[in-house]
């Protein structure tokens, strides 16, 4: 079976038996035709009142016309991937897997902020003997993280990232 492309957000509405959130999927989502909703997430659904099972039903009728194996199916797993906020986040409790500097290769600069974790600062990364220093942003973090669940201040490392 050929995905639709132009199939009507109607029409789809109507098989899944959710025609009373057309209007919110095409004023709130800005939706024009079934194959917009490849730009949607699960959280905007939630958003929009859509509990989890007619969800699950609207799926199940995309699938039918835009199968999985695809272009436009693989498409479709961005309909329904789980939000940043309600993503699993998988976290290892290998402590090899950090990527922590050692002290002496760091100057501290300025601070740049403070927190209720630490503060940050900006610093420069003498990554060898060989290169000119890296410009760094260092977050130094307090003490009193140590009663954090070890969990919970791996996630807070692991969303930093370097620019």
């Amino acid at each position: 079976m050929a995905p639709e492309p132009m199939l009507s957000l109607n029409k789809l509405l109507a098989d899944a038996d959710l025609l009373s959130y057309e209007f919110k999927l095409r004023n709130e989502l800005k939706l024009r035709h079934a194959g917009d909703l490849a730009f949607t997430e699960e959280r905007d659904l939630t958003d929009i009142g859509m509990s989890r099972p007619e969800q699950k039903r609207l799926r199940k009728e995309y699938e039918k016309h835009f199968p999985p194996d695809t272009f436009v199916g693989k498409l479709k797993k961005k309909v329904f991937r789980r939000s940043e906020s309600t993503k699993r986040t998988e976290t290892r409790d290998d402590d090899s897997e950090q990527h922590v500097i050692p002290v002496e290769r760091i100057t501290l600069c300025k601070e740049l902020g403070k927190g209720e974790f630490g503060s940050v600062y900006q610093a420069s990364w003498n990554s060898s003997s060989n290169s000119d220093p890296l410009q760094v942003t260092i977050r130094i973090i307090n003490q009193s993280i140590s009663k954090v669940p070890h969990s919970s201040r791996r996630m807070r490392l692991a969303n930093l990232t370097l620019y």
